[in-house]
């Protein structure tokens, strides 16, 4: 049976997420997804319980053609015959590991370019590189120091075996990793905090192989300063997933695209002069749970001075935290 090494989306299923009975089902979609290879991590649970969780997840073997790896258990490996084992804190070498485990695939993390070019230069099969940013996950591991892009490209560059990005990648920063020419990414804690999960997987997927089709995003700039620093925010995060249409009040009438999502720029200082939404939507023929308000108000005095401001959200552009809302929002339409 074929060894699979990885492609696109390197699928981690780590018990710090996942729930044992839901295992197998997740593996599934993956497999259904057509992912080729799944790492299990397992931490802090006893030899039986690992053995007895990994031997389902085997069952599946009799319906996809898939490689199975576990992180760190060499013995596991071994016993179970596994496609291959995930080396991060292992005393033992890569030399060791070959000699011990014999035809199996071999990844190793690496958190420099250096420590890259050294598993690279002892035969590993593929390397696993980062953190790339901060995440959930890398802060329960202890990793703080992270690996730049222009690292993670020089990697790329030099080193000839597959190469998996991680750390803190989601759908607002992944277009900076994919440019860098990596084999695959990997995203633990932004999928299975998700509440759909598959869907963020196969948008990973479509955005890495090109088959995402862009979405399209409406403007309306009532204000310049704040459709200016959206705009940047836009090309900064989500450039080549988002076409950005940008229009004023007066030129609505010759907009006739259909539109995933509608913001309305309203500044303070010409907050008495905003065409109601009503009208807005009905001439863009939209519904209001499709525009956002974005405003250089507090939320709460906006609504005191606007009283037409239904709308899918309404969010105060100085307020950081709202950004992540924002965000939270865009992804949303991503994985439509």
């Amino acid at each position: 049976m074929q060894k699979f090494l990885p492609s696109e989306f390197y699928a981690i299923l780590d018990y710090n997420y996942i729930e044992a009975e839901k295992f197998y089902n997740i593996t599934k979609n993956y497999l259904l997804s057509g992912i080729k290879l799944i790492e299990i991590k397992i931490l802090n649970k006893d030899k039986d319980f690992i053995v007895e969780l990994i031997k389902k997840i085997l069952e599946l073997k009799n319906i996809f053609d898939f490689s199975l790896i576990l992180y760190e258990n060499i013995e596991i490996v071994k016993e179970l015959n596994l496609d291959g084992i995930h080396l991060d804190k292992s005393v033992k070498t890569l030399r060791e590991v070959r000699e011990y485990l014999g035809d199996c695939v071999i990844g190793k993390a690496c958190y420099t370019y250096e420590s890259a070019i050294k598993a690279y230069e002892n035969n590993a099969d593929f390397l696993i590189m980062g953190p790339l940013f901060y995440s959930n996950s890398e802060q329960y591991m202890g990793h703080y120091n992270y690996i730049s892009l222009n690292n993670l490209k020089r990697a790329v560059e030099n080193i000839n075996i597959p190469i998996v990005a991680f750390g803190g990648i989601n759908l607002s920063n992944i277009v900076s990793v994919i440019e860098t020419g990596v084999d695959a990414v990997t995203v633990v804690s932004d999928i299975f905090q998700d509440a759909s999960p598959m869907e963020k997987v196969n948008s990973v997927i479509s955005l890495f192989n090109g088959s995402y089709k862009q979405k399209r995003i409406l403007t309306i700039n009532f204000s310049d300063e704040i459709m200016s620093k959206f705009s940047d925010y836009i090309d900064d995060k989500f450039k080549d997933i988002f076409i950005n249409d940008i229009v004023t009040i007066e030129n609505l009438s010759k907009i006739n695209n259909n539109y995933d999502l509608v913001f309305y720029c309203i500044g303070k200082d010409n907050i008495f002069k905003t065409t109601p939404l009503e009208i807005i939507c009905n001439q863009l023929e939209i519904k209001r749970s499709k525009m956002v308000i974005l405003t250089d108000m507090d939320s709460h005095i906006f609504r005191t001075k606007v009283k037409d401001y239904k709308s899918l959200a309404l969010l105060y552009i100085e307020d950081k935290a709202q950004f992540n809302i924002l965000n939270l929002i865009i992804e949303s339409v991503i994985k439509k």
